[in-house]
């Protein structure tokens, strides 16, 4: 059986007097996705799974989550422009370092580290 794929982006709320459905927004939950990190967190024997709505989300959410004040992180120079605005601007408030490195060439990657 094929489970269903959900692509609203909004989930019907019954009665505004009770509180909310478990899905409401797709951002914030979405069956579809529940199930694939399900899915992913049994293939890797793990307890949970997490995906995130895209690339920048799942950097923003790893960087906010292990990256500590003070640390400093190296980062391929040919990354999506939204990242390296992140990098350059909110990291740097977060006192968050980063270097932009050609991978291409491990030397350069190994001088960064």
């Amino acid at each position: 059986m094929t489970p269903s794929i959900h692509l609203s982006s909004t989930f019907l709320w019954g009665d505004l007097n009770k509180s909310g459905p478990k899905y409401l927004y797709t951002r914030i939950a979405n069956p579809t996705r529940e199930m694939l990190e399900k899915a992913l967190a049994e293939i890797e024997y793990g307890k949970y799974g997490l995906v995130c709505n895209s690339g920048m989300s799942a950097f923003t959410t790893v960087i906010l989550t292990f990256v500590k004040s003070g640390e400093h992180i190296v980062i391929c120079d040919d990354v999506y422009g939204g990242m390296n605005k992140w990098m350059n601007s909110i990291a740097k408030s977060l006192n968050i370092e980063s270097t932009f490195v050609d991978f291409t060439n491990p030397e350069n990657v190994e001088k960064a580290i």
